[in-house]
């Protein structure tokens, strides 16, 4: 992903959501100021800034010695990423967060969730919401599979709890949202899910009805509150 290019260039990143209001998008660009959009020629975006394409990323020239180089300056208190908060006053404020804060976070999620290279995730969370780093990120570290499913798939809950069957998923990290959403009426009664050993969720309280609802279901897994991934990372 772009991303990971953006990080082992000596750089940060921040994602934008393309549905957003416009206003929003140049306010952001205007705070952050950024050198470069890296962008799907699909979404035609016109922000006058210098952008390069993901179509010609397999046409670019790679130079290991720029590469080389940036990794020797790079040190673990650099920026990762900035993320945006949803400016309920207007005007969004960046929140920065470094390379050893995810390092640190990723590690204990690891840890929390006994992830390893036998596990498959499945990601609910757009990129630009900070909850989609512990999914990405723990993946890579461990080698595990992630799976990514577009978000309005999860108005279905057939299809959700079929790709969890078939794909043998083992952990889910999902807002309380989501998961009281997939309770709702007799969905979850059709399928077994017999992979899914840990449900963890985020950034919302888990109502009880919701909670009891899938641990009656699934008597083995093991459920657990991750709180908020920014606040924890950011610490």
């Amino acid at each position: 992903m772009s991303f990971f290019g953006v990080a082992l260039s000596g750089n940060f990143y921040t994602l934008l959501d393309e549905k957003s209001p416009k206003e929003r998008i140049e306010k952001v660009i205007e705070v952050l100021k950024p050198k470069l959009l890296i962008t799907s020629k699909d979404l035609n975006l016109d922000l006058n800034l210098p952008t390069l394409y993901t179509q010609d990323f397999k046409s670019f020239n790679i130079d290991e010695n720029l590469i080389t180089k940036a990794k020797e300056k790079h040190i673990d208190t650099n920026l990762l990423y900035v993320l945006f908060t949803s400016g309920s006053t207007g005007i969004p404020k960046g929140v920065s967060i470094a390379h050893k804060s995810v390092i640190d976070y990723t590690l204990k999620i690891c840890e929390i969730l006994e992830i390893n290279f036998k596990n498959s995730l499945l990601n609910q969370t757009p990129f630009y919401f900070s909850a989609s780093a512990r999914d990405i990120f723990s993946s890579v570290k461990v080698g595990a599979t992630l799976h990514i499913i577009p978000n309005h798939i999860f108005a279905f809950p057939n299809e959700i709890f079929s790709y969890i069957e078939q794909e043998k998923i083992t952990t889910i990290s999902w807002i309380p949202s989501v998961l009281t959403h997939l309770c709702k009426g007799n969905a979850l009664e059709k399928f077994r899910l017999n992979s899914l050993r840990t449900i963890a969720w985020v950034g919302e309280i888990m109502p009880t009805k919701t909670l009891n609802i899938w641990k009656n279901h699934l008597k083995k897994t093991k459920f657990i509150n991750l709180y908020g991934p920014t606040e924890i990372a950011g610490t």
